[in-house]
């Protein structure tokens, strides 16, 4: 979270000396132990800006002076100075399979606390609720003495109305409709802040690559679930209804009677979802994992790459993937699949997807795989709550 802060105040009017005082203290973050001397000399300020501004965040507890330099030889000594990293956390719950997870952390990303509950697939609203708001009660509980929490993140898989902050619907829990995150703030008395999961995983892929803040970015996943999301020009594309990307449940085959879980037909996830594949594959249902992490060891160790039920679902992704490149026109692709890890099914995948695209631009498409296990949406979710508060703090007095 680091990397954001010299931009803190870009967007809005601010003075110089809102920005020096950003970036000073950005530096002081990445470069613990750094003298004031040194500060003056990398960035090129006026010493009385420095002073004045070090003691503004020492002021703030933001900062503290440490150990002295030179101390016992000729010459003043300088002292060292250190970001106090734990000043501000935030709590993030995100989604695992069906596991609701949370993490306390703070401005360096460091991890106090976590905890994991595994949520029924026909949990209730009222049940959800409860199991939320005991997971950020535990994590309260760890919240360094002199720290303070500035809220909670939540990035969850479904349907979210950022408006209403709403759940309206999850492919994970059946029974859970209009889930309100509303009520769940005043529950916690903190603020809370509410994404999609592969919108926050976005938002934090927009922090640390200047590159993907320029142009149309395009994240598209394709494991238990298909869905993807979209950034132009560094902002995230959104719905106020929350029905937005929805790939995985538009119409694949108007003939199917396949039900998905969003209670239609013939939705693209019906034939390449890993909950629909499960079905379909040579073995006890039981036996395949429908977590994304363990599917994918399990792909590997059965060779499925080659499977004909697998090879059709890498083709239907794969088309999922061209009618939103012909709808968006992204300069860059980033896919996130728990299948596209094997390189030969990730080669097939690309040449489905290329032999769909108008040869004049074929390429110029720019791909790349997400790592395995990305957990941006963690970091990505709690964004705002950090920039709210910096913004007041990196503010000059």
């Amino acid at each position: 979270m680091i990397e954001f802060i010299d931009r803190i105040h870009d967007g809005s009017r601010f003075r110089v000396k809102d920005k020096e005082k950003a970036i000073v203290y950005q530096k002081i973050c990445q470069n613990p132990g750094i003298t004031r001397k040194q500060i003056i000399k990398q960035l090129k300020l006026r010493p009385t800006s420095v002073s004045n501004i070090v003691t503004e965040l020492i002021d703030q507890h933001l900062v503290y002076d440490g150990s002295l330099q030179n101390h016992g030889k000729k010459g003043r000594p300088e002292v060292h100075v250190y970001a106090n990293f734990d000043k501000f956390v935030v709590i993030s719950l995100y989604v695992v399979s069906k596991q609701v997870k949370g993490v306390l952390f703070n401005i360096k990303q460091e991890v106090l606390a976590e905890s994991a509950v595994r949520v029924a697939w026909d949990v209730s609203n009222d049940d959800l609720m409860n199991i939320i708001s005991d997971i950020v009660e535990a994590l309260k509980s760890h919240v360094p003495a002199l720290s303070e929490l500035l809220g909670v993140g939540i990035s969850f898989l479904g349907n979210v109305n950022h408006v209403t902050k709403e759940l309206r619907f999850s492919t994970r829990w059946r029974n859970i409709r209009n889930f309100s995150f509303e009520k769940l703030e005043k529950r916690l008395e903190q603020e809370v802040v509410v994404y999609t999961s592969l919108e926050a995983q976005m938002e934090y892929m927009l922090i640390n690559q200047p590159d993907y803040r320029t142009g149309g970015i395009l994240l598209y996943h394709w494991g238990y679930g298909v869905g993807a999301s979209f950034a132009c020009d560094g902002a995230i594309l959104r719905s106020a209804s929350g029905g937005i990307m929805e790939i995985g449940h538009t119409m694949y085959d108007p003939n199917s009677v396949k039900e998905c879980v969003c209670g239609q037909v013939g939705c693209l996830e019906t034939e390449c979802a890993i909950w629909a594949l499960i079905d379909k594959l040579d073995a006890p249902p039981a036996q395949i994992p429908e977590e994304e992490d363990a599917f994918q060891i399990y792909f590997q160790e059965h060779n499925l790459k080659t499977n004909d039920v697998i090879k059709k679902a890498a083709k239907v992704a794969a088309y999922g993937l061209n009618t939103l490149y012909k709808v968006l026109f992204p300069s860059h692709i980033i896919i996130e699949s728990s299948f596209l890890a094997d390189e030969e099914l990730y080669a097939y995948f690309l040449d489905e997807f290329r032999s769909r695209v108008p040869t004049y631009i074929a390429e110029d498409i720019q791909i790349d795989r997400l790592e395995t296990g990305y957990r941006g949406e963690i970091f990505g979710c709690t964004y705002s709550l950090f920039v709210k508060r910096f913004i007041k703090e990196l503010t000059a007095f």
